[in-house]
């Protein structure tokens, strides 16, 4: 599979992935056997009909979570749990603003977390009036990172509920939300 895509007058080819063997390999049972590559390509065509499909959907809520950068010329959307804080790192550490750290991974917490800070160094969407969001659609690199849906709740159950701290009486709320009836303050989840 061949794939390009023309955002400012750059165009990104993605050829020189299929010369690699993994896309050949093929995987699971004698009814569903298939390639690699025909299962991404399965994937992607899911993926762009249902954009495609939502499109009508989109509110200017959903932009609280898109960042763009006018040098690069991407528009990133933010899915949580999907590797968002090694990717909003990433593009931080791109801009070349932030020059006190060497690696993404050495930025603080409240850097990349808090709005306030982070703004400073990658631009979200919603900022902009309509057409200069539809401007830069249009002429952009856009992408967002996916994940299996079932890993993507497991981790945020344990980063939500098991791991993090500053979550503390969140699964409280949520049994006090979801069993009213049975809630007791001592109770664990």
């Amino acid at each position: 599979m061949t794939c390009s895509h023309k955002a400012a007058g750059r165009t990104y080819d993605t050829t020189k992935a299929q010369n690699t063997n993994i896309r050949d390999i093929h995987v699971g049972d004698d009814d569903t056997l298939g390639t690699v590559s025909s299962i991404q390509e399965h994937r992607q065509r899911l993926l762009s009909d249902g954009c495609r499909d939502f499109a009508h959907v989109m509110n200017k809520s959903h932009y609280w979570e898109m960042y763009y950068d006018d040098q690069m010329d991407y528009i990133w959307c933010l899915v949580s749990k999907a590797s968002c804080t090694s990717w909003k790192c990433t593009l931080m550490m791109l801009t070349g603003k932030l020059t006190e750290f060497q690696r993404p991974e050495q930025l603080p917490w409240h850097v990349v977390h808090m709005y306030n800070n982070s703004d400073k160094y990658v631009d979200r969407l919603h900022k902009k009036p309509k057409p200069y969001r539809d401007w830069r659609f249009n002429n952009y690199f856009t992408f967002m990172f996916v994940r299996e849906p079932l890993e993507r709740l497991v981790s945020a159950y344990r980063d939500k509920l098991l791991e993090n701290p500053w979550n503390l009486g969140i699964d409280g709320r949520i049994a006090q939300k979801y069993r009213p009836h049975e809630y007791c303050r001592s109770e664990k989840l």
